[in-house]
């Protein structure tokens, strides 16, 4: 799954709800990098055009397909909450 949210100072809060139990333990991962406005364009383009196709996806395959373009814009600083 990915979620976008911002960090308020305190906390990270996701921008739209989520199916999540409460204390329910997730893994956020903080870019280490800071793209440029065409990057972040060109990021956001590859992200909608792959959107459509999560319904096709089984839970194994969207967490692989999550993995790896994870890898690919190298977060891989992780933050255990």
């Amino acid at each position: 799954m990915f979620v976008e949210g911002v960090f308020d100072g305190t906390a990270v809060r996701p921008l739209k709800s989520l199916d999540l139990l409460p204390n329910q333990r997730v893994f956020i991962d903080i870019p280490t990098r800071k793209f440029s406005q065409e990057e972040r364009q060109k990021i956001n383009e590859k992200i909608e055009a792959v959107n459509g196709i999560f319904g096709m996806l089984s839970p194994t395959e969207e967490k692989i397909f999550d993995e790896v373009i994870a890898d690919r814009l190298n977060f891989h600083e992780r933050v255990t909450l």
